[in-house]
Order: structure tokens, then sequence, then C-alpha cells
């Protein structure tokens, strides 16, 4: 009898960095499942490390996201608080702003709130 092999905690570092990279591009769940032709529930599964992920899928959704397949396999769990969804979408709006110098004023205006935020 063949038993299932359960995920694994690499399994959870590939999912958080699919996360992270597909919010970075932009896309949606159901957008990248479209590409790869599975369902975006299983999009949700590869993202929260639940079911694994075969190397060839690995390498279609990494096509689907113009990336190479090595950058879901780098253990990012020291720097877990830059994958937040708030955060990955806060770096993904702000790397499609064109106007430098929108992007120095928000720059200027976070660094504001933070000492606020200190001092406050």
């Amino acid at each position: 009898m063949r038993t299932k092999r359960r995920a694994t905690e690499a399994d959870e570092i590939v999912g958080t960095n699919l996360r992270a990279v597909r919010i970075l591009k932009g896309m949606s769940q159901e957008v990248l499942a479209n590409h790869v032709g599975i369902s975006f529930q299983q999009i949700q599964k590869y993202e929260k490390g639940v079911n694994r992920i075969s190397a060839g899928m690995l390498f279609k959704l990494a096509e689907a996201m113009e990336e190479d397949p090595t950058v879901f396999l780098k253990d990012n769990s020291k720097n877990s608080h830059i994958y937040s969804k708030e955060a990955l979408e806060m770096l993904a709006l702000f790397t499609k702003l064109q106007n430098s110098d929108a992007r120095e004023s928000i720059k200027r205006l976070m660094k504001s709130l933070i000492k606020n935020e200190e001092f406050g």
C-alpha cells in the first residue's frame, strides 16, 4: 500500500515564496491558475504549503510569472515580516510607480509616520 506523502517545512517555504512572488507580480490566484491549467484552490493549497508542488509544476509556475524557479527555494523565514500580504502589496504598488518625485514623497511620508509613532 502506498502512503501519501505529507507536505514538509520545505513545501511551506516554497508556498510562501510562491505567494510572495505572485503578489509582487500583481497576479491573482485565479490568473496564475489559468496560466498553468489548475484551479485557484490548488494555488491556495500550494501557497499554504498544504500540497506539494512537483518539479514540473514549479517550472510552469515560474514561467507563468517570468521568474527563475530557484526563487521559490530560498528560505526567507528570518525575514517573515516582509512576507505579510500588506507589505507585499505595498511593495508591488510602489514598484509600479514610475514618477521618482512621487516615490520620494511616499518614502518621506513613511518616515514621518514612523517618527510620529515613535514619539506619539
